[in-house]
């Protein structure tokens, strides 16, 4: 299934919304244990786990949210040029 680019832009919209929500962790806050891989605080990892998703957002919408730029139209001036006149 093929999504339009307005499709791909209420998906990213969406996500952004869900990320932000999930950005302000109250039920970890102030909880030191247990730690994660026996070093880490389960806040500290949550947040890692929340910088890779944002991440894979980023490129997400630079792929397919992204508004192509339109191709340069040749000027009068660059087109004699390359014609040499």
């Amino acid at each position: 299934m093929v999504l339009s680019r307005r499709a791909h832009a209420r998906i990213f919209a969406v996500a952004c919304v869900l990320l932000t929500l999930l950005h302000f962790d109250v039920w970890n806050n102030h909880r030191a244990l247990p730690l994660t891989f026996g070093w880490m605080p389960v806040d500290l990892a949550y947040h890692v786990g929340w910088i890779v998703v944002a991440t894979a957002l980023v490129f997400y919408m630079t792929a397919r949210v992204w508004p192509t730029p339109p191709a340069p139209e040749p000027s009068a001036e660059t087109s004699t040029r390359a014609n040499g006149e």
